[in-house]
C-alpha cells in the first residue's frame, strides 16, 4: 500500500497522471485475462462473458466475442426469477438450449443435438456466461465456469 492507502497499481496510475478511464481499461484487461486463463485456455469454452449482475452490463468478454444484449438481458432476468418458475428452455445467442440445471446459482443448457451448450453461474456481483461447441466436453466447461465462480465468490464479488 502507498502512503495514500491505495494499492500500488492505482497509486502509480494516479501519480503518472492516468485518467480513471485508463485505470478502468486496465481492470477490464485483467478481467479479460482472467476469462482467458480460467476458461478459454481449457480448450472447452468457445466464448465467454463476465456480466455485472446488477444491471447486465458486460464487463469483459473473450477475444472477438460480442454478446447480444437481448441474450444477456434474458439471463439476468432469469436469475431474478425463482428457479421454480424459470422456463425449461433458454434462448441465448440465437439458439435455444434445453435446461439441464436451473437453480439459484447456476443455469446449464444444451442444444437439441447435445453437441453444444451454455453454462452460466451467478456470484454476488457477476454472472459468468460460457458456451461450448461440438468437440468440446461439457463437463470441462462446467467445471471451469464453476471454479471461476467459486474464485470470484471467495473474493467477495
Amino acid at each position: 500500500m502507498s502512503k495514500s492507502g491505495k494499492g500500488s497499481a492505482v497509486a502509480a496510475a494516479e501519480s503518472s497522471g492516468k485518467s480513471a478511464a485508463v485505470r478502468r481499461k486496465g481492470a477490464v484487461n485483467q478481467m479479460q485475462d482472467l476469462l482467458h486463463e480460467a476458461l478459454i485456455d481449457t480448450g472447452h469454452v468457445q466464448c465467454c462473458a463476465l456480466v455485472l449482475a446488477k444491471d447486465g452490463s458486460v464487463r469483459a468478454t473473450s477475444l472477438g466475442y460480442q454478446p447480444c444484449k437481448k441474450s444477456i438481458s434474458a439471463v439476468v432476468a432469469n436469475f431474478r426469477k425463482s428457479p421454480i418458475i424459470r422456463p425449461k428452455e433458454i434462448a441465448f445467442e440465437g439458439k435455444v438450449y434445453t435446461g439441464i440445471r436451473n437453480d439459484s446459482m447456476s443455469l446449464y443448457g444444451r442444444d437439441e443435438a447435445g453437441t453444444s451448450g451454455l453454462v452460466v453461474t451467478l456470484t454476488a456481483s457477476f454472472i459468468i456466461c460460457a458456451m461450448y461447441s461440438p468437440g468440446m466436453f461439457a463437463s470441462v466447461c462446467v467445471e471451469a465456469v464453476e471454479k471461476l465462480g467459486d474464485y470470484i465468490r471467495e473474493k467477495g464479488k
